[in-house]
């Protein structure tokens, strides 16, 4: 094989691992911003589940660290094994799709990667950070400062400004009360700062 073969070869393979990633993130932040804009608590099945640890997250940031990759990633686990499995089924399953849910079903964990100290996350998890292979502390504390609107990607550090720039959440936001009415909820460690500043 010629060196411009081989070169070519692996920028596409580059090219679609980059791609995996930021599909991935897409999909976390979507997921992310649907249990932080309208998910509640009170909803059967994932209220408890879901929207209840999500919302102690906002209020006490490094509490979910102690959780095992397990329990971080139980139901994005079984979500993912059925979409594996869906699309073995009617042959679309591929090495992209599989990397995209290893990503997914991963998101969490590297989630905790950005609230864990430097130390706590060793050299190889901090080398990752610091070249923007994945998203660090600093560009995630984005999302928990200010209104917690914002930021909603927490993979890499890439697809953020990406949607942030383009405003795509305040646009389905405004999509979503145009059709249904429905305002996002504002979160209540926010509300809570508010009513503490009065």
């Amino acid at each position: 094989m010629s060196p411009l073969i081989l070169s070519l070869a692996v920028l596409r393979i580059i090219w679609r691992v980059t791609l995996c990633f930021l599909i991935a993130d897409l999909i976390v932040g979507l997921v992310h911003w649907l249990e932080d804009g309208y998910g509640s608590p009170d909803w059967p099945l994932i209220g408890a589940a879901v929207i209840a640890p999500n919302l102690l997250h906002h209020a006490q940031p490094r509490a979910f660290l102690a959780k095992s990759w397990w329990r971080s990633a139980d139901l994005q686990v079984v979500a993912g094994a059925l979409i594996l499995g869906t699309a073995a089924l009617v042959g679309w399953f591929s090495a992209e799709l599989l990397l995209i849910v290893v990503l997914v079903v991963n998101a969490n964990e590297i989630h905790k990667w950005a609230h864990r100290t430097r130390t706590e996350n060793g050299r190889l998890i901090t080398f990752l950070q610091e070249w923007k292979l994945i998203q660090g502390r600093a560009h995630h504390g984005r999302h928990h400062g200010g209104e917690r609107n914002s930021h909603y990607c927490s993979v890499t550090a890439w697809v953020n400004p990406l949607v942030e720039r383009v405003g795509l959440w305040r646009g389905l936001e405004r999509l979503i009360t145009r059709l249904t009415g429905t305002l996002p909820r504002i979160d209540p460690a926010v509300l809570a700062r508010r009513a503490r500043a009065v």
